[in-house]
């Protein structure tokens, strides 16, 4: 009896103890705000959805917005279709036109068409269509802007996504917003060797002969594979809109435990401390952007050259943009020889694209001058919100004044 009495005592100690943890975590996520990312919102036993994943706005509207391709670059944008992109800091839908490309329909003809190459912060990644950078800077200076950015691209595919719609649009300007902290691994064939390699993309992987490429991976082997994905999107849509706990515990790509983990705001705040202490690693890590080699440097060039003779044939003037994320900026704040590192690069940079009427246009230093830097990115993404995207966009405005 004793010991009968002794084990109901700590079971229910344990039971108070648990429920008073769920409650404190649910308390401090609530009050703090704070989110631990993207994909925040688990399913909980008060609030089961999976809107994160996919969410519908009407019959056009498709996931994923990045797809695998056939075309020259691999990854690319379905055309004529529209992505709804829900996460805990903006909840937006994202449209692309009959040539893939964010916005709407351009004018072909138009004399004065700038053309903007880039990665996901030119698509505009979390913002909506007309607070993107080259929807801005269109306003501020009354050009016609054309939004050819795509995420998980570096400067070979965009150099590629270049030469093919050269001929398609009359332009008088392209602008090319790289970020370094990204585009080195991008186009870093080593780190993508390998059969399971996520998109199918071409590199630059020959160091000898950079005019040879090389495509990794197949535009129907991945899942973000357009062809896939059509062929399964009912599939998909049948098993991520049935809402409720059954057709959470039916996946499996959980143990039994961890299912029941996942409904509780004690898992989310456990992923609170993880990655709270994940970012205070990272921040002794040095960021790709200052952690490259010759090879990176000639792959690069290469790409910027290519821009600018294919520019070239059609009287067009390149003006390179170098746009520090949230990241380098806190490194080179704290480290006065990484900061010394990224000047030497931006000066590299200049010395390639200043030739002719092409031009190179730090931003770095102007963004070195902004107190509060931590208020142009969004508070779950690394990417710039809305206000970040405007100050971008006018700096670059006044660049062409």
């Amino acid at each position: 009896m004793r010991t009968k009495k002794i084990l109901k005592t700590l079971i229910l100690n344990a039971v108070i103890l648990l429920i008073l943890i769920e409650v404190v975590s649910l308390a401090y996520l609530s009050i703090s705000g704070i989110s631990i990312g993207k994909y925040d919102k688990y399913p909980t036993y008060l609030s089961f959805s999976v809107k994160d994943q996919a969410l519908p706005v009407d019959s056009s509207v498709l996931h994923p917005r990045v797809v695998d391709s056939s075309l020259p670059w691999g990854i690319w944008h379905l055309p004529n279709v529209q992505s709804r992109q829900h996460t805990p800091c903006f909840d937006i839908t994202m449209k692309y036109n009959r040539f893939g490309i964010r916005g709407p329909e351009p004018d072909a003809d138009h004399a004065e068409n700038i053309i903007f190459l880039g990665d996901s912060f030119t698509e505009g990644f979390g913002l909506s269509e007309e607070n993107t950078i080259p929807a801005q800077f269109g306003k501020l200076t009354g050009k016609p802007t054309i939004n050819m950015g795509v995420s998980r691209s570096g400067s070979t595919q965009q150099s590629l996504i270049y030469r093919h719609f050269a001929d398609s649009f009359s332009h008088q300007n392209v602008v090319v917003l790289l970020f370094l902290e990204n585009d080195f691994i991008d186009n870093d064939f080593s780190k993508h060797d390998t059969k399971f390699t996520l998109s199918y993309k071409p590199y630059r992987a020959d160091s000898q002969h950079l005019d040879r490429i090389i495509y990794r991976g197949h535009p129907d082997s991945s899942t973000l594979s357009s062809k896939y994905f059509n062929t399964h999107i009912n599939e998909y849509s049948r098993i991520l809109m049935k809402m409720g706990l059954a057709s959470y515990f039916n996946m499996d790509n959980l143990s039994f435990s961890g299912k029941l983990a996942g409904l509780t705001y004690t898992r989310r705040m456990v992923e609170v401390v993880k990655n709270g202490l994940a970012s205070k690693k990272q921040m002794d890590i040095i960021p790709p952007g200052l952690d490259y080699g010759p090879k990176d440097l000639a792959i690069l060039f290469y790409d910027m050259n290519q821009v600018m003779e294919i520019a070239d044939k059609h009287g067009a003037k390149v003006t390179f943009v170098n746009l520090p994320g949230q990241r380098l900026l806190q490194r080179t704040s704290t480290h006065p020889d990484d900061r010394n590192k990224y000047l030497q690069l931006e000066e590299q940079l200049g010395r390639i694209a200043n030739r002719g009427s092409h031009r190179f246009i730090s931003y770095f230093n102007e963004l070195e001058k902004t107190p509060n830097l931590n208020s142009l990115f969004f508070t779950c993404d690394a990417h710039y919100n809305d206000k970040g995207a405007q100050m971008a966009a006018a700096f670059l405005a006044k660049q062409f004044k």
